[in-house]
């Protein structure tokens, strides 16, 4: 609870007033009791050096807890408790970490899976289009190879041309693919956080 009260601003540490370097800092003295001026030097983070000089102002009583752990003995005593906070009208809630974050992960789990079997049927498709492309381009260029036999070409000859025509177009593909992932991981996030934004 101190951690958390240090971190919501109701603790801090100076300089040792008591010690002759901190003169400068030090308002009035009366028996053991010493006033600091506003020139004192606080300390803005906890180190193990200083750590011994934080101290809080004020009652602990009154300061706030804003969660506690509970660790019922008994089921009976778990619904008992959720209970008592299920009210609309209660401003504090019962929460099971262990329930939330179970529930988180399947659900992020099965997303994935949907998205992994999306991404595997759009990769099948997507090898389907390309396969009937090109055949359907050799189809149609039928005759065009027939010509190139016809003037000298060798079934070698003709065979590299094709398969530098496949290179090229596969290689141009996976350079745009490549550039918008790239783009997309780039300004994704920011469009994201704006369409959520807006």
């Amino acid at each position: 609870m101190k951690t958390a009260w240090v971190i919501e601003g109701l603790s801090h540490g100076h300089q040792d007033l008591a010690k002759p370097e901190a003169a400068s800092g030090v308002l009035k003295r009366e028996d053991d009791v010493i006033v600091a001026n506003a020139s004192v030097v606080q300390y803005n983070e906890i180190t193990p050096d200083n750590v011994d000089s934080f101290h809080f102002h004020g009652d602990p009583g009154d300061f706030p807890i804003t969660a506690v752990i509970a660790f019922p003995h008994d089921d009976k005593s778990d619904a008992l408790l959720r209970g008592r906070y299920l009210s609309e009208d209660e401003s504090v809630q019962v929460v099971q970490p262990i329930a939330v974050v179970t529930d988180l992960l399947d659900t992020i789990f099965t997303v994935q899976r949907y998205v992994l079997v999306g991404a595997l049927i759009t990769g099948v498709c997507t090898l389907a289009v390309i396969a009937l492309v090109f055949l359907l381009s050799l189809r149609l260029r039928q005759r065009e190879m027939e010509t190139m036999h016809r003037i000298g070409g060798s079934r070698a000859y003709v065979g590299a041309i094709l398969a530098g025509e496949i290179v090229f177009v596969l290689a141009i593909g996976s350079g745009l693919a490549a550039a918008l992932t790239a783009v997309t991981a780039w300004a994704g996030p920011v469009l994201l956080r704006a369409i959520v934004g807006s």
